[in-house]
């Protein structure tokens, strides 16, 4: 008897081992084809991202020192005014105290870009040292300002337009499909 009831035992733990094997639900493997396919994001998203990857070329130009800060700031002004429409600018006010200028100083249209530029330098994934790059560009923001060539910012070329969005969007495709679903 004692026999039975310990085979009985066996024959049920196996039962139910081939139970949770073959009827637990399981994720489906995914298919052959589809591994490692990159899926392109939202429009917007990827919009924003190319911007933002081409704001970040405008300024390694600045911090290293190929790029004057009127023409980095011209060309934020045209990536700016990229549809889709970009989030809306921080205050002058605000830009000016992230850099440690007066707040209640009247800043002009080219002047807030160069602010802009001036704080987007000092992104850490930038340069080594995010704090001395800020600095230098300050220095040229304020030699800029004083010359007056912050009043009037130069054209941004269509070549120049068409070289940095390629790059941009080299740059972000490769960035999405990296972090991509």
């Amino acid at each position: 008897m004692r026999a039975i009831s310990i085979a009985s035992v066996i024959i049920c733990v196996a039962a139910m081992m081939c139970a949770v094997v073959f009827c637990s639900p399981r994720p489906a493997p995914p298919s052959a084809n589809k591994v490692g396919e990159y899926r392109e994001p939202d429009p917007a998203i990827r919009h924003a991202v190319v911007r933002t990857v081409a704001k970040d070329m405008v300024a390694r130009e600045v911090i290293a020192g190929r790029l004057p800060l009127p023409d980095a700031a011209a060309r934020f002004g045209w990536l700016q005014a990229l549809p889709p429409a970009a989030d809306p600018d921080l205050a002058p006010e605000f830009l000016a105290e992230l850099v440690g200028l007066p707040a209640d100083e009247r800043y002009g249209a080219g002047e807030v870009l160069a602010l802009r530029v001036v704080v987007w330098v000092r992104r850490p994934e930038l340069s080594d040292d995010p704090i001395r790059s800020q600095e230098a560009a300050l220095r040229q923001f304020l030699e800029a300002r004083a010359e007056g060539r912050l009043t009037r910012l130069p054209e941004v070329s269509k070549d120049e337009r068409a070289r940095i969005l390629a790059q941009a969007e080299v740059e972000a495709t490769r960035l999405l499909s990296r972090h991509g679903d």
